[in-house]
C-alpha cells in the first residue's frame, strides 16, 4: 500500500516546452528592439572614428605648413577616407536592412 502512494507521485525535473517556448520568445523579442541600436551605435562610431583621423591628419598639415608633398598626400589620403566613410556608411545600411528585413 506504501509503494502504491510513491509509484504516483512523479518527481518533475526541467522546464516544460511552454516555458521554453516562452523563454525564447521573450529573448527574441528583446534581440528585435535592441540590435537595430546597436547596428545604429557601431555605424555612428566607426564614421566618427575616421572624421576624428581626418581633422588630425588636416590639423597636422595646417601645422607642417609648406610641406606641399606631405599636404597633398594628406589630401588624398582625407579623400580616400571620405570615400571609405561613405562605403561603409552604405553597407551598413544594407546589412541594417537585410536584418530588419525591409529593402
Amino acid at each position: 500500500m506504501n509503494q502504491n502512494r510513491h509509484s504516483k507521485t512523479k518527481l518533475t525535473k526541467g522546464f516544460t516546452l511552454l516555458e521554453l517556448a516562452f523563454s525564447l520568445a521573450i529573448i527574441a523579442t528583446l534581440v528585435a528592439i535592441l540590435l537595430p541600436k546597436g547596428v545604429d551605435a557601431l555605424r555612428n562610431s566607426r564614421v566618427q572614428q575616421v572624421a576624428k583621423t581626418v581633422d588630425t591628419l588636416k590639423t597636422a598639415t595646417t601645422i607642417k605648413g609648406g610641406h606641399t608633398k606631405a599636404k597633398t598626400a594628406i589630401d588624398q589620403a582625407s579623400a580616400h577616407l571620405d570615400n571609405l566613410v561613405c562605403d561603409l556608411t552604405d553597407t551598413l545600411n544594407e546589412l541594417e536592412a537585410e536584418i530588419t528585413g525591409r529593402e
